[in-house]
């Protein structure tokens, strides 16, 4: 009897908090802006105890966008 097993995709090494590598983007975004996601960052640390990227704290940010509540539990 074959059995077969799906497995989870392998972590991306440059970034743990992915399943599948990151796709790579420069963009500007305006002091006013950068400031926010500043803002979210730190208080996004604070709460968990734990450090987090720009990039981490962005997808934070567009994933509670997404789901249309902020502040909740992160979707990834």
């Amino acid at each position: 009897m074959n059995q077969t097993s799906t497995k989870a995709p392998a972590p991306n090494p440059a970034s743990p908090t992915y399943a599948a590598p990151p796709v790579i983007r420069s963009y500007a975004l305006s002091v006013d802006a950068f400031d926010h996601l500043k803002a979210m960052q730190r208080a996004y640390e604070r709460r968990e105890g734990a450090r987090m990227t720009n990039s981490q704290a962005l997808e934070r940010l567009l994933n509670e966008h997404l789901a249309g509540h902020f502040g909740s539990t992160p979707t990834n």
